[in-house]
């Protein structure tokens, strides 16, 4: 029940804020989901604080880079990482004389920037391309993780992965699948029927919306995974207390993650 109240509340203002606002709006808001999400990250892992402060601030940077080298990528974003490994490697060198741990410090900086703002960053592409594909994505991530979420609470029985999950199953996972591709179908034929894809053609084929189904359920599946990796890595059960109830912001992020840059691959390479 509470994923539907919050579905109610939730959705209407995300339709609303992504459909009614330029582009710009989209881009404060994936700004600071990200930051916080990064810095949920490093915490996790307990990286040293002025080293997450600084990885913070240079992954606004690169997200910033991502966002105003949206209409023609380049390699300015592939060069704004590199400047970010060297001046967080050179910060970590400068500040702490003991070389002890300082490449697992380096190394989470930059994971914490490609996992969270280098993967983010394809949902601005997305939403460059037209808002319709923003509702298209998370209103099917949502019918994803709903379905795989009943349908494993109520018939749940073979363990899918209990070393990283362990209350997930084959048969929510199934769920998920079933889920984006119903979702898919529903919210491709009211929102991308007349949208088109860098100039090529809108999306209308049952064949393209089943095979976006279950990309995007079987991602949702996968992004989970990852983040619950990470979490049983860090050994923590919740990547922060934020939202009380529901973990932290990486927590509701996690399937939008790794679905983003797997959607926009697909309809920007094969349709």
């Amino acid at each position: 029940m509470k994923r539907l109240i919050t579905a109610a509340i939730l959705i209407p203002l995300l339709y609303l804020y992504v459909t009614k606002l330029p582009e710009g709006y989209f881009f404060g808001l994936i700004a600071i989901i990200a930051l916080i999400g990064l810095y949920e990250f490093y915490r996790m892992f307990r990286l040293k604080e002025d080293i997450t402060i600084l990885s913070v601030f240079a992954g606004l940077i690169v997200l910033y880079i991502f966002y105003k080298d949206i209409s023609q990528p380049s390699n300015v974003t592939t060069v704004a990482i590199a400047f970010s490994f060297i001046i967080i490697a050179a910060y970590r060198m400068l500040s702490i004389k003991d070389p002890s741990d300082s490449l697992r410090d380096t190394a989470l900086a930059i994971a914490g920037i490609v996992y969270v703002i280098v993967l983010i960053s394809f949902q601005l592409r997305l939403r460059h391309m037209g808002h319709e594909w923003i509702i298209f994505l998370y209103g099917t991530i949502w019918l994803s993780d709903s379905s795989a979420y009943y349908i494993g609470s109520y018939l749940g029985r073979r363990k899918l992965y209990p070393q990283l999950s362990p209350n997930k199953t084959v048969e929510g996972a199934m769920g998920s699948v079933a889920g984006g591709i119903v979702g898919s179908y529903i919210l491709g034929m009211i929102f991308l029927k007349s949208s088109y894809i860098l100039n090529l053609k809108p999306v209308t084929s049952g064949k393209d919306l089943f095979i976006l189904g279950i990309i995007i359920g079987s991602s949702c599946v996968m992004g989970d995974l990852i983040e619950s990796m990470y979490k049983r890595d860090a050994g923590v059960k919740d990547s922060s207390s934020l939202i009380p109830g529901h973990g932290g912001i990486l927590d509701k992020i996690d399937s939008s993650l790794v679905v983003g840059p797997i959607v926009y691959l697909y309809i920007s390479l094969i349709l």
